[in-house]
C-alpha cells in the first residue's frame, strides 16, 4: 500500500479538528491555543540527543515528525497556521515538509530563528494557551495559560474517535508491520537469534530503530515470559518459541501487533487455541461493548485453556474469582492505539476529565471505556510463565490447584501473546491486522 496522501481525506480530517478545538477552546475559555512541537532532549554531559519524539497534539493536526521547535498557531473560527522550523544550519539538513502538508487546508510558513517564532506567537489573543512540554521558561513563548487541565480533557477524550484520514493512517501502520513479522517469522523458523530476527523485522519494513513507534519486543523460548522483554540476544539457541511485538508508524500513528510461533505440538495446539479464543473476544468488541467486561471474559477464557491443557484443576470460575487467572494474564487485554502506542482518553469517562474506575483486581488494564465507532483498539489476550507469579501462586492455598509438572514443562515456552488492532465501526469492527496479514499472503 502507498503512503496515506489523500489530500480530500486530509482536508477532512483538519475540518473535524477545527471543529474539536472550536468546541474544547470555548469550554475552557479560551480564544486560541498555540501548540509546539518540542525538542530532542539532550543526552548528559555530551552534545548528543535522544531521538526526537514530536507533541502529539500537533502531529494531529500535521505530521511533521522530523521538525522539532515547529508551532501550529489555532484561533477559534480561523486557519491553523504552521509555522515549520528550519534553521540555517550545515550541520544538519532540514527534512522537507510533506507535499499533502504543503497542499492541505493550512497556512504554512517556514520559519528560520526563535525570534521569528516569538513574533508569530505574541500576535495571538490574551486568551491564548500552550500545549507542550515544558523543559525551560522560554518553551511556552510567554504564554501564561500552559497545558490547561479542561483543555486537555476534551481533546484526549475526542482523540478516541478517529477520523477516517487517521483510520487509513492506522491500516497503512498494520500493512507495512505485517510485512516485518512475516520475515521474522521466517528468520525464527530458519534458527535466526533475537538480534536477526529484530533486524529482519526492520528490514522488511525498511524502518530504522528511532522510526518505530516502540522498541520491538523480540523474546526467545524463556524471554516471553517477561511482558516487555527489552534484549537482544546474539548467540543463536535452539529456537523452541518466539512472541514478537513489533509495530510501525504511518505519519505517526501506531500499529501494535504481537504473534507467538512454535513448532513444538503441545505449546503450538496452545498458540492456535489463543487464536481461536482471541478471534471470538475480537468479535464481542463492538459499539457498546463495556471493555471492562471484555477484559473478565479474556480471563474466563484463558481459564478455560489452562484447564484443557492441565495447567489447573479447577473450573475458569474459580480461577478468575480466586485470581489464579492473573498469574498467568497479568495485563490488561487491550488499549487504545493512535497517535500513541497507549493513545489517551482510555480511562476518560466524558470529555470533562471524570474517569472509569478501573477494577480492583486489574490495575494493569489501560481501557476501561464504553466502545464506540472511530475507536482504534488493541486486543491481547496472553498466557505466561512467569516465575515470580508463579511462586507467589505455590505459596497460597490456591496453589493446589496448579499442575506443577505440566507447568515446568511449559516454563521453557515463556508465554504466548496474540494481538490484533481493530476499527470500531456502525456495525461491528474491522480487523486491521487480520486483514493485512490475508493480503499480504494473497500477494
Amino acid at each position: 500500500m502507498q503512503p496515506v496522501a489523500d489530500t480530500k481525506l486530509y482536508a477532512a480530517h483538519i475540518e473535524e479538528l477545527q471543529r474539536r478545538y472550536d468546541s474544547a477552546l470555548e469550554n475552557a475559555r479560551l480564544d486560541a491555543v498555540v501548540i509546539g512541537a518540542g525538542q530532542p532532549a539532550p543526552v548528559y554531559l555530551d552534545d548528543q540527543h535522544l531521538p526526537f519524539k514530536p507533541n502529539p497534539h500537533l502531529v494531529q493536526w500535521a505530521p511533521l515528525l522530523k521538525h522539532p521547535d515547529s508551532i501550529l498557531r489555532y484561533r477559534q473560527g480561523g486557519m491553523p497556521d504552521l509555522l515549520v522550523f528550519e534553521p540555517e544550519d550545515f550541520w544538519l539538513r532540514n527534512s522537507p515538509v510533506p507535499e499533502f502538508i504543503k497542499d492541505g487546508p493550512l497556512n504554512v510558513q517556514l520559519v528560520g530563528n526563535g525570534h521569528s517564532l516569538l513574533e508569530h506567537v505574541k500576535e495571538m489573543p490574551a486568551r491564548t494557551a500552550f500545549v507542550g512540554e515544558i523543559r525551560e521558561q522560554e518553551d511556552s513563548f510567554g504564554l501564561k495559560r500552559v497545558n490547561p487541565q479542561k483543555l486537555l480533557d476534551e481533546l484526549h477524550f475526542g482523540r478516541a474517535i478517529k477520523t477516517p484520514w487517521e483510520v487509513e493512517c492506522l491500516r497503512h501502520a498494520n500493512y507495512q508491520a505485517i510485512r516485518g513479522h512475516l520475515a521474522a517469522e521466517v528468520c525464527f523458523n530458519e534458527g535466526g537469534c533475537e538480534y536477526d530476527i529484530q533486524l529482519a523485522f526492520r528490514t522488511a519494513c525498511r524502518i530504522t530503530d528511532e522510526e518505530m513507534p516502540y522498541p520491538a519486543i523480540v523474546a526467545a523460548n524463556e524471554h516471553a515470559a517477561t511482558l516487555h522483554y527489552q534484549h537482544l540476544d546474539r548467540k543463536s539457541v535452539d529456537n523452541l518459541s518466539l512472541l514478537i511485538d513489533a509495530g510501525c508508524a504511518v505519519h505517526g500513528y501506531a500499529s501494535d501487533v504481537t504473534r507467538t510461533y512454535s513448532y513444538d505440538p503441545v505449546f503450538g495446539s496452545m498458540i492456535e487455541a489463543m487464536h481461536e479464543l482471541q478471534r471470538e473476544l475480537c468479535t464481542s468488541a463492538v459499539p457498546g461493548a463495556d471493555f471492562r467486561e471484555l477484559h473478565i471474559a479474556a480471563h474466563h477464557s484463558i481459564a478455560t485453556l489452562l484447564r484443557e491443557v492441565g495447567v489447573t484443576d479447577i473450573s475458569p470460575e474459580e480461577a478468575v474469582e480466586t485470581t489464579v487467572s492473573r498469574t498467568f494474564f497479568p495485563h490488561g487485554l487491550g488499549h487504545f492505539l493512535g497517535l500513541q502506542v497507549h493513545d489517551v482518553g482510555a480511562l476518560l469517562a466524558s470529555a470533562k476529565g471524570d474517569e472509569m474506575p478501573v477494577p480492583d483486581n486489574d490495575p494493569y488494564l489501560r481501557l476501561t471505556r464504553i466502545l464506540e465507532p472511530g475507536n482504534i483498539v488493541t486486543v491481547e489476550p496472553g498466557l505466561y510463565f512467569i516465575d515470580m507469579l508463579l511462586e507467589k501462586l505455590r505459596a497460597t492455598p490456591e496453589g493446589k490447584c496448579v499442575n506443577w509438572d505440566q507447568v515446568n514443562e511449559l516454563r521453557q515456552f515463556g508465554g504466548i501473546r496474540i494481538e490484533d488492532n481493530l476499527h470500531i465501526t456502525e456495525s461491528g469492527n474491522e480487523n486491521l491486522t487480520r486483514e493485512a496479514f490475508a493480503a499480504a499472503v494473497m500477494n
